[in-house]
């Protein structure tokens, strides 16, 4: 056999061989594809079923489930109090609200946000940290010992409209330093002697 006829014979056995490779490689990645698409659906099954039975453990709708109104509508510190009210009796982080808000449909709700509102609804008696780094809805005197938030003297409805006035602020400010500042006239008497 010659050289020339041998290479041919070589070259067509090799052509077979990738052909029948390219068939399995191609058989393989068919049964691969419906492998991960089997994967997926028992992924999502399981995904289901745990929801279902976090559920039937726990009643509650998940955290951030919407209620009712439109959520991207609401001003912040609304939005911050909804989520509270929702998850009445647990204690959520800045970060929980924050991703409840986003499942919610807010966007830009950072966790850095979410604690300024909740220093704000906590001022105005409609939040408190009962530990650390923890919020519920309402006042702390709803909910056993935590801090209580310094209110200013408003009526019941002036805070249920959520209302002040600068006055009522001035007088709150004015109450904080009496209460915890120390008294200048200690340190820069009016009449030196001298």
């Amino acid at each position: 056999m010659s050289v020339a006829t041998r290479r041919k014979t070589i070259g067509s056995e090799l052509a077979e061989i990738i052909a029948r490779l390219d068939r399995q490689i191609l058989s393989a990645e068919a049964r691969a594809a419906d492998a991960q698409a089997g994967l997926a659906r028992l992924k999502a099954e399981r995904e289901a079923l745990g929801t279902a039975l976090r559920t039937v453990q726990d009643p509650r709708p998940p955290l951030g489930t919407p209620s009712t109104g439109p959520w991207p509508e609401l001003g912040r510190a609304d939005a911050v109090a909804r989520v509270l009210e929702e998850e009445e009796g647990r204690e959520l982080s800045p970060q929980d609200i924050s991703v409840a808000l986003g499942r919610a449909g807010r966007q830009g709700d950072r966790p850095a946000l979410v604690s300024a509102a909740l220093n704000y609804l906590a001022k105005r008696g409609r939040a408190h940290s009962p530990r650390h780094g923890l919020w519920r809805a309402g006042p702390a005197d709803l909910h056993g010992p935590g801090p209580t938030p310094a209110i200013n003297d408003l009526t019941a409805d002036d805070h249920q409209r959520g209302e002040t006035t600068q006055d009522d602020d001035q007088q709150a400010e004015e109450r904080f330093r009496q209460a915890h500042l120390p008294n200048r006239s200690q340190f820069f008497p009016e009449n030196p002697s001298g």
